[in-house]
């Protein structure tokens, strides 16, 4: 999970990550926990945003490999 929000400090709409957080966070919040609510509402607004921002932030990064193919072969 540090590793996911590490990636979300600098790009935060990776799906990925945003992801990732969402299910450690779902994985290990308890019932018992004080903070439930609020653990499983962020869980849930980084699971919904990675479903917002899969399709560009996929186009983009492929994008970004063509031309480095295109800059490394030149």
């Amino acid at each position: 999970m540090a590793m996911s929000q590490k990636v979300l400090s600098f790009d935060p709409d990776d799906p990925e990550a945003l992801l990732g957080v969402a299910q450690v966070l779902a994985e290990r919040t308890r019932d018992t926990d004080l903070d439930k609510d609020q653990k499983i509402a962020e869980a849930r607004k980084n699971a919904q945003r990675a479903l917002v921002t899969v399709d560009t932030t996929f186009r983009v990064r492929d994008i970004l490999r063509s031309n480095w193919r295109r800059l490394r072969d030149f």
